[in-house]
């Protein structure tokens, strides 16, 4: 504003000074040379432009770096950081003063700051794993048919199978990866149970036995048909 003051007043001047028709002419075209190029000076607002350009470039690289978010959810949040960036710069160009400008900056970094992508997707997958899994381990220790021991060693499968899941969900990217993670999770600790095979091992030595001592029994040649029964239901009352 001084340096436009100045001009006006030295092209007043010069003219005020002037005695001829060109010496007017003259003064007053220097005068208008002098002015029209006179500009404000633009550098607070494109400053602040280009801070909330930068902030949000940076928060944009971290969001792009959370292993926790999907490809849609990080899309999601850096399409919100540029609505942000879009507003504020609506906002620079509206402000009328330095004060303004700084106030509509600081706003703006603050807002674009605390955009977070959200973690809905892999997280509710891993949460449907755990609720697999404490299904799963509660059929696994409701087997009678299993001992102690074959019932730890499912518990072991399905440690190692959750643990699987949960991987191949955190490497997944999009939601239909992680999806599919969560579904094949899912079918692989369904499937899970324990062995039965001592229990089963060992009713059958016994069923083995006691067909071997009910064939000894009917052979023996002393012994009634009642004798004999009487010690047939003695083998099957053992087997019980």
């Amino acid at each position: 504003m001084n340096e436009l003051t100045q001009a006006t007043n030295h092209a007043l001047e010069q003219i005020n000074q002037a005695t001829t028709n060109a010496d007017v002419d003259n003064a007053k075209g220097d005068g208008l040379n002098a002015i029209n190029p006179i500009a404000p000076v633009t550098v607070v607002k494109q400053a602040a432009r280009d801070a909330i350009s930068h902030d949000a470039q940076q928060h944009i690289a971290e969001i792009n770096a959370n292993p926790d978010a999907t490809q849609e959810e990080r899309q999601a949040a850096i399409d919100k950081v540029n609505a942000a960036v879009t507003a504020a710069n609506t906002n620079i160009l509206n402000a009328n003063t330095n004060a303004n400008v700084e106030q509509v900056k600081t706003n703006a970094i603050q807002g674009i700051q605390a955009i977070t992508p959200a973690t809905k997707v892999k997280t509710d997958a891993k949460n449907a794993i755990d609720k697999s899994a404490e299904t799963q381990h509660n059929t696994i220790f409701n087997n009678n048919d299993a001992t102690l021991e074959e019932q730890q060693a499912a518990q072991q499968l399905l440690d190692q199978a959750v643990a699987t899941a949960k991987q191949n969900i955190n490497a997944a990217d999009t939601n239909q990866e992680v999806a599919q993670a969560k579904d094949q999770g899912t079918q692989n600790i369904v499937v899970i149970q324990p062995a039965t095979q001592v229990k089963t091992d060992a009713r059958n030595a016994v069923n083995d036995k006691a067909r071997e001592a009910i064939t000894n029994i009917n052979a023996t040649p002393g012994a009634t048909r009642e004798e004999k029964q009487e010690a047939i239901n003695r083998v099957n009352t053992l087997k019980k």
